[in-house]
């Protein structure tokens, strides 16, 4: 008997390393992924055919909390927090990282189950991937004009003030027109409308 548990208990640390590898794995492939802004990332290349949950005679219970969504949002915010950095190193403005943190934090927080934590896992991994794209893709356009068209972006929905912008930016109204129009090439007024 004391060899079975032995070699049961050898078993589960064995699944358990395998597993932990893979994981290490994923997560460095999607830090490299959003770090480089690469459009052609895919979760499922990544993944292949391997089975990327813990094998199920190894228990995986990181924060100890015994609520399973409790457990999936705690892992996701991780995610979320490593892909914020990623994209900052990538080139992300970090005002645009932050409230894009921010944001999916939010929406984790607010999900009632494991299928929206999964949809908003995979978003929120695009999202930043785009955005750092975006970023590399017109590397002329400074970090406050970026700022400024990624705040007009997530604020769309609102009234947008130009007084509101410019104190986003950190720039006086008269000078954040002047610098938007020689960069973008459109004055704001006309790029919000």
């Amino acid at each position: 008997l004391s060899s079975l548990t032995k070699s049961s208990e050898e078993s589960e640390k064995e699944n358990l390393s395998v597993w932990q590898e893979r994981s290490n794995h994923l997560e460095d492939s999607i830090m490299k992924a959003v770090k480089e802004g690469n459009l052609h990332f895919s979760l499922n290349q990544v993944m292949g055919d391997q089975e990327w949950l813990p094998p199920s005679n190894v228990s995986i219970n990181h924060y100890h909390t015994k609520e399973v969504n409790r457990d999936e949002k705690n892992t996701i915010i991780i995610l979320t927090a490593l892909c914020t950095r990623a994209a900052m190193e990538g080139g992300l403005a970090v005002k645009t990282a932050q409230a894009l943190e921010n944001d999916y934090i939010s929406r984790a927080e607010r999900a009632q189950t494991v299928t929206e934590l999964m949809v908003i896992n995979r978003e929120m991994i695009h999202d930043f991937i785009e955005k750092v794209h975006q970023t590399k893709s017109v590397p002329q356009i400074s970090q406050p004009i970026r700022e400024c068209c990624d705040y007009i972006q997530r604020n769309l929905l609102s009234t947008l003030e130009l007084e509101e912008i410019a104190k986003y930016t950190g720039y006086t109204e008269y000078y954040l027109t002047r610098k938007f129009k020689k960069e973008m090439g459109i004055h704001l007024t006309d790029y919000i409308k």
